[in-house]
């Protein structure tokens, strides 16, 4: 009797899993297919420990726009605020999986939420985890905006993000903001950002804050504001390391700037800044 419990549980469990992907069981050879913005946002479902190294890829490009507008689902379950981010900074809630972007892209992306810290279309990815091959394309006209920290895509990554960059505009009212990502411990390979960044500190074109975190072959673009910034990084600190990187953005604070790192106590090697494009 208990084996034909469990099995009828087992059953459930899957088939609960399936109905909420195009295909696949999550595991490396066959993860779940993502398809649509409402499988995009099905990955809040497997958050903690419990999922840790379950598999995830995109297997088209996901435009946000109509999901996010009025009328849309995601505008039905958070209005004006727009897209809520995948993972908290919580042990319990953090996102743990591997998704792999598939060289796919995500447009259309909108958060509001000034008051809201850990903001972007990721909020906190665990140590572990793996997010790779993404892109993010923030419509201009529009914005990712929160309190802090804030990132295009990660606002607070403890894992490995490579092969991903990000585009638009990246606000944090108050204080960290990066374009790609918030405040990094993780490791940021082969990544770039593109997009305008402003914040109040610990503001960076790529990653606002790099405390004990890795950046290798990254580079940002965009132009970044504020206070404390640097064109790549705003802090690097401890054990961080940055190498074979570099910004070209704009670059115009408030208080403490710098071409590739405003304030540095980490290593920094083999990397540079263009000094007639960042003004410094």
């Amino acid at each position: 009797m208990k084996n034909f419990t469990a099995t009828i549980v087992l059953v459930l469990v899957c088939g609960w899993a399936n109905a909420q992907f195009s295909g696949g069981t999550g595991t490396p050879g066959n993860p779940y297919q993502i398809t649509s913005p409402a499988e995009l946002n099905n990955l809040r479902n497997y958050l903690g420990a419990t999922y840790a190294g379950t598999c995830f890829k995109l297997m088209n490009d996901i435009d946000l726009t109509a999901y996010l507008a009025s009328g849309g689902d995601g505008y039905t379950l958070w209005g004006m605020a727009g897209w809520e981010p995948i993972g908290v900074d919580n042990p319990l809630f953090k996102f743990y999986g591997q998704v792999d972007g598939n060289n796919k892209k995500i447009t259309g992306l909108i958060i509001d939420r000034g008051s809201t810290s850990t903001v972007g279309l990721f909020g906190c990815t665990g140590a572990g985890s793996s997010l790779k091959n993404i892109g993010v394309d923030i419509d201009p006209a529009v914005f990712v905006r929160g309190s802090t920290p804030v990132g295009g895509l990660v606002a607070t990554n403890e894992g490995s993000v490579s092969y991903c960059y990000t585009t638009g505009i990246v606000i944090a009212i108050n204080g960290i903001a990066g374009g790609l990502i918030g405040h990094n411990s993780g490791c940021v390979t082969k990544c770039y950002a593109t997009g305008i960044v402003t914040g109040t500190f610990k503001v960076g074109g790529l990653v606002g804050y790099n405390r004990n975190g890795k950046i290798n072959n990254c580079y940002a673009r965009g132009s970044v504001s504020g206070g404390n910034i640097g064109g790549l990084v705003g802090q690097n600190e401890n054990t961080a390391v940055i190498e074979n990187s570099y910004a070209t953005g704009y670059v115009s604070g408030s208080s403490l700037y710098g071409g590739l790192v405003e304030t540095n106590t980490g290593t920094v090697t083999n990397s540079y800044w263009d000094k007639e494009t960042t003004g410094k």
